[in-house]
């Protein structure tokens, strides 16, 4: 009897690495380390290698968002 290969679907990255945080929050190195330490994003260290929880980053725009005035 054959297999059916199904086709593979794409996955929504959840985890991001610290280069690509740095990146897109346009900031440093020690910048990064002190949202980690302050709990304002949420990560996991892996042999080394710290992960940074996409969706915590966007919370924290979402925390620090200052409204717009209506014209």
């Amino acid at each position: 009897m054959k297999r059916k290969v199904l086709p593979v679907k794409e996955l929504e990255k959840v985890w991001i690495t610290g280069a690509e945080a740095q990146k897109l929050l346009s900031c440093s190195r020690d910048f990064l380390e002190r949202l980690r330490e302050n709990a304002e994003i949420s990560f996991a260290k892996i042999g080394g290698i710290y992960y940074h929880d996409l969706a915590s980053i966007y919370l924290m725009f979402e925390r620090h968002r200052v409204p717009c005035k209506k014209v």
